[in-house]
């Protein structure tokens, strides 16, 4: 994916955080708090005409919609490398921009 960006899209190296659970740092693992970290990073400069491109490859799964804002009933959910012991990603954070970091789900 980010061969794919830099050149189809020019988008430069250091304009790209990939995070895998083979990386020897612990700061690029997927996990909760980094995932979470990472997408207020990316859009935490954002001005009018830019654009941010957020690829995750790995699972997801659905956990019931306490807050009932879900047509479905369901909230989607993106599930981390720790997600049994920090939790799952649920959209209701994503969709806040990282900003519910701290709540778990």
């Amino acid at each position: 994916m980010a061969f794919f960006l830099q050149q189809r899209f020019g988008y430069t190296p250091d304009s790209i955080l990939a995070m895998n659970d083979c990386q020897p740092n612990p700061a690029l693992w997927p996990t909760r708090a980094n995932v979470l970290a990472a997408m207020a990073w990316l859009v935490s400069d954002l001005a009018p005409g830019d654009h941010a491109f957020f690829h995750y490859s790995g699972h997801g799964a659905s956990t019931r919609d306490w807050s009932g804002d879900e047509i479905d009933g369901m909230n989607e959910t993106l599930c981390p490398c720790d997600f049994r012991q920090a939790g799952q990603i649920v959209d209701d954070e994503i969709n806040a921009g990282g900003r519910a970091a701290e709540g778990g789900n």
